[in-house]
Formats: C-alpha cells, structure tokens, sequence
C-alpha cells in the first residue's frame, strides 16, 4: 500500500498513520512524511502524526525541525508524558544549559501542517503570561544594551588617530616643469598577502598552523547513523614531523587502532566490520579495510560507505598522531547476503580532513576524496 492509494477519510487516520510508522522504520523517510502530512491535513492537531514528524526528523539530525514538531505535540496533547520528555530532550540539544524549561518559540519549516490563526493564538497566549516585572526587565535591558553601544562608539571615535596630511603629488610635464596635482580620494587598494588564497568548490582550503597535539579522551558523543554526518567536535591538529616508528612502537600503535576501530559499530548504529588495519612506520599511511551490509538501494549503500569510512578515520586520530594520509578500502555485501566485493577505494590526506571537518551533507563530503574509485553499479549514482 503506496501514499498514492490511500484516500483521506477520517476512518483511515490509523492506518495512514500505521503505514507512516512501518516507513520509518524502513527508513524511507520522505514517503512517512508524506503520510503524516496528509493525516495533518485532514486532522491539523492530530498529536500522533504530530511527533512522527519529530520523531522523524529527530533521527535525520535536524533537532531544531524535530523540536517544532513536538512542541506542537505537546500543545495539542499535555496529557503525555513520553511526547513532554522528547521535546524537554530536544531543548536541551538545540538550546544546551536550559535544562528543558519553557516552551521556546520554535515551529518546524517547510511542511503545511499549520492551521489558520494558529500563530495569532500563540503570541495571544504568550502576551497573556507575561507579568509587570517582565516588561520592566526587558526594558532595563534593552537600555543597558543601548548605553553600552553608545560608549563603544565614542570610545572608538576618542581612539582613532588623527588622519596625516598626504602631500600633493608632483608630476613632470613634458616641458621639464613640475606640475602639482591634486591629492586622490580614492582610498589605496589592498593587495592579500601572498599566502592567502580565496577557497571555492574546486580549491581544497588551505590547512592553518596547529599546536602540538595533545591526547584526548575517546568521546562519549552517540553517532547518528547514516541519516547525517556528525565530524568531530573539537579541531583537530596536523602532526609534526615525526621518525619512523620503530617495530614496538608499530605493533602497539596497530593494536590500539584496532581496538578503536572495532568499536566504531557500537556507536556508529552501523554494521561495520574492521578486517584490517594496517599503518606504514615509514610514509604514515594509515589502510583501513571495512566491510558494511548492502543497503536498500545503491545510493544509501554509497552513504553508508562513505559514511563508515569517514568515522573509522576520525575515531583513528583520537588514538595515533602518526598517520599522514589514509586509505579506505570499503566493502559491501552483494544482494545475497553472502558474497562481499571491493565497493570504494580512496585516499584523504590531513588537509582534506580539516576541510571535511565541517561539513554535514554526503554530496559535499565525497569531494575531500582523493583518486575515489566506485564500484560500477555506484560509479554514477547520486547522493
């Protein structure tokens, strides 16, 4: 039963809502969407398509989208102490510190589930709990706010430096006279400094300067699974120039990075089995074999690729300093379960991972890939 064949009477709220649920589950997301949608549309308060929606969008990443969700959940709903907990969870994630207070005005974007007059009855509730001392609170602020304004720009006027006279420059004619010409008023213009180099899509960002690097913890943080890509939460520092490793050194190095990279799967929420490690004393090269399961369809199993792969590489820096470069050699199981074939082969160099640091979306990420090589059912497929 598709989206297209369900009709919109009232006593197929549950079923449309059943199918919605069997979707998510699945994973297909946009159809589960689409169901919710229009049970919103036939009933706009309906509290259960209400936190599918967040649920949803919760699991995509998006905290801000899945915290409108539930708060008009909650709204329609306040009975509910499970649906009370998720949105107190989401305040947390997208506003740290507040412990999960009051309700924040949020609304999720981009989906017609609204009913009219619905905002309008909101701020009316809103203005009706405000009390005296708030607006002499917010008033008292916003003064504090204007005065300081006031001596940061007087403060910065008394600071500036009188401006220099420029002399009239002097220009020879071709008589041999000098003749004065007026000062210009256009301001010089700057030439950037050589070393700088504007980045665009084709230009890999230039790597900045690094302390040392200092040992850090393993974190704690779940991954979300491949839904979205999460990077580390700290920077992380290019590693000197360091000798070759000796054989002891090698051999611990290795077992540490192997014992990190199988416990990937347990925070990853992905099956990723780590068939070998192997790191270069000389070069630094650092060759990561992983095998994950085949996907419902090429394009998530070319996500989950990628996705495994940048995760084993940032759990590796957690551990070892010494890796240069590295290589991902990915596998994926075949329709059948059984029989697994070379999926990905590629290289990331240290300068590609502080440009993919800060990047959420697969599109984006698989161009920090030097040299890919795709399997030929994933060659052309588009993320």
């Amino acid at each position: 039963m598709t989206a297209h064949e369900l009709s919109e009477s009232a006593d197929q709220i549950q079923p449309f809502l059943a199918e919605a649920h069997a979707q998510r589950r699945r994973g297909e997301y946009d159809e589960a969407i689409t169901l919710c949608t229009r049970v919103l549309r036939h009933d706009p308060e309906n509290p259960d398509a209400l936190a599918l929606l967040g649920d949803i969008y919760r699991e995509l990443g998006n905290y801000r989208e899945a915290l409108g969700w539930y708060q008009l959940a909650v709204q329609h709903s306040p009975d509910r102490p499970a649906m009370q907990r998720r949105l107190d969870e989401m305040i947390e994630r997208v506003f740290p510190g507040t412990g999960g207070g009051a309700p924040l005005p949020l609304a999720p974007s981009g989906r017609p589930a609204r009913r009219p007059g619905a905002s309008r009855d909101g701020l009316v509730r809103l203005l009706a709990r405000l009390q005296p001392i708030h607006v002499v609170i917010a008033f008292a602020v916003l003064a504090m706010l204007g005065m300081g304004i006031v001596m940061i720009a007087g403060a910065g006027r008394s600071a500036a430096p009188p401006p220099r006279p420029t002399p009239p420059a002097t220009e020879t004619s071709e008589t041999g006279s000098a003749v004065v010409m007026p000062p210009s008023t256009n301001p010089p213009v700057m030439t950037p400094p050589p070393d700088r180099v504007e980045a665009n899509e084709e230009t890999e960002p230039a790597p900045r300067p690094r302390p040392a690097p200092t040992p850090t913890p393993p974190a704690t943080t779940p991954v979300t699974p491949p839904g979205a890509i999460t990077p580390p939460a700290t920077e992380m520092a290019a590693p000197p120039a360091a000798p070759a490793l000796s054989s002891e050194a090698l051999e611990q190095q290795t077992q540490q990075l192997k014992t990190v990279l199988d416990a990937v799967s347990t925070t990853a929420k992905l099956q990723i089995t780590v068939t070998a490690v192997l790191l270069d004393p000389r070069t630094g090269d650092l060759r990561i074999d992983y095998t994950i399961p085949r996907m419902v369809n090429p394009a998530e199993t070319k996500k989950g690729l990628l996705y495994a792969g940048f995760q084993l590489i940032w759990a590796s820096l957690r551990v070892s300093t010494h890796p240069r470069t590295f290589t991902l050699r990915g596998s994926a199981y075949l329709a059948d379960n059984r029989a697994v074939t070379t999926a990905l082969l590629a290289d990331v160099t240290w300068q590609q991972m502080e440009g993919a640091r800060s990047v959420t979306d697969y599109t984006t990420i698989q161009r920090y890939l030097t040299n890919p090589w795709w399997r030929d059912d994933l060659t052309d497929v588009a993320l």
